[in-house]
């Protein structure tokens, strides 16, 4: 992502879309302009974020993201499909048991987005940073 390319979503009309990590839905600016559309970031580490980290592994990464997920807040997991799909598709079948149990429901971006449209949301300006586990830098709010 880029500044061109955050107007170029607003340009589209795209009313929402999910392009970095964060802790709330926001609106986000550039140059001090606040744009038009929504970011619902992700708010949850990566499986591969997390394994290997702080002595986490295939066996504990389930019950670690779950111990974060243990509340009413709406939360964004992104998954890999070859990951989660394949190699770790156990742990991911436990996360999805272990959301519903927790009482959580699993819905698209855009049901998320119309759960907080209209609500006042903060601008954030767009900014790069680091995330723990991530190589490289990615969009941070």
């Amino acid at each position: 992502m880029n500044a061109a390319a955050f107007r170029q979503l607003d340009a589209w009309g795209m009313r929402y879309a999910s392009d970095g990590r964060g802790r709330e839905p926001y609106i986000p600016s550039i140059d001090g302009v606040a744009l038009k559309h929504v970011q619902l970031p992700t708010t949850l580490p990566t499986l591969d974020e997390l394994i290997g980290n702080d002595g986490i592994d295939s066996s504990t990464v389930a019950r670690h993201l779950l111990a974060m997920t243990d509340n009413d807040k709406d939360q964004v997991f992104t998954l890999h499909a070859e990951l989660e799909g394949g190699l770790f598709a156990p742990v991911f079948q436990t996360l999805l048991e272990g959301w519903a149990a927790q009482g959580h429901e699993l819905v698209s971006l855009a049901e998320l987005h119309a759960r907080c449209k209209d609500r006042a949301l903060p601008v954030v300006p767009v900014r790069w940073g680091s995330v723990a586990g991530r190589s490289g830098e990615l969009i941070v709010a």
